[in-house]
C-alpha cells in the first residue's frame, strides 16, 4: 500500500473519535477530563498528526518507509499535573469509524514533546515544509518521530529513546535511506 499523499488534513473522525471518548470516558481516566476537553475544543492545538505502522517483512522486501500503513492519529496534550501524553484514535483512512485506541505516556511521549520545542523544527512544521508523523515498528519496539517532505528522499527521523545500537536517540537524526538501513540491519542482527 501507498502512503497516502502528504499534508492530510485532521480527519473530522479523528476529533470526533475524542469527543466521543470524553462523554464515555471510563471511570479509570475521569481524572483526565479536563485533558480530553481540551483536545475536544481545539483538536489542531494539540500537535494532531498520522500514525503509521509498518513491519520486518515490509522493511526487508524494499519498499522501506513506502510501505508502512496510516492506522490513526494522535493529539499531543497535557494533564492538570504536567504529564504529556498522547491520544491516539484509529480508524480508516477517510475518518470514518475512528475510534479511541490509546493514552500513551513515558519516554516516547515526553521526548517527542521536548523535541517539538526546538525552533527548527517547529519553523518547519508551521511552514509546511515537513509534516510530523509517528512511524511505529512493533515488532523491533521502536516509535520513531517522522518529519514527511513531499520529496521522501528529503524527509527525516529521530527516534526519541534508544532502542539499539544501530539507532542512536533525539537529537540524532537520519534521512530516510539511513533510517531504513539502520533497521534492515537490526532486523538481521536480530535474527
Amino acid at each position: 500500500m501507498t502512503i497516502p499523499p502528504l499534508y492530510l488534513p485532521l480527519h473530522q473522525g479523528a476529533a470526533a473519535a475524542v469527543r466521543d471518548t470524553l462523554a464515555h470516558l471510563p471511570t479509570v481516566y475521569l481524572s483526565l477530563a479536563s485533558m480530553f476537553r481540551e483536545v475536544c475544543n481545539d483538536p489542531e492545538a494539540h500537535w494532531p498528526h498520522p500514525v503509521y505502522l509498518m513491519n520486518e517483512d515490509d522493511l526487508l522486501a524494499g519498499d522501506g518507509l513506502n510501505t508502512a500503513r496510516l492506522v490513526g492519529w494522535q493529539f499531543l496534550a497535557k494533564a492538570a499535573g504536567g504529564r504529556a501524553y498522547a491520544i491516539e484514535v484509529q480508524g480508516g483512512l477517510a475518518g470514518k469509524d475512528c475510534r479511541f485506541a490509546n493514552l500513551a505516556h513515558g519516554p516516547f511521549v515526553d521526548g517527542l514533546c521536548q523535541a517539538l520545542e526546538n525552533p527548527d523544527l517547529q519553523e518547519q512544521l508551521s511552514s509546511g515544509s515537513a509534516q510530523l508523523a509517528v512511524l511505529v515498528l512493533s515488532e523491533l519496539g521502536t516509535q520513531a518521530a517522522w518529519f514527511r517532505t513531499t520529496n521522501p528522499a528529503q524527509g527525516f527521523l529521530f527516534v526519541v529513546q534508544k532502542v539499539s545500537d544501530v539507532l542512536r536517540p533525539w537529537p540524532a537524526f537520519y534521512t530516510v535511506k539511513q533510517f531504513e538501513e539502520a533497521l534492515r540491519q537490526e532486523v538481521q542482527r536480530a535474527a
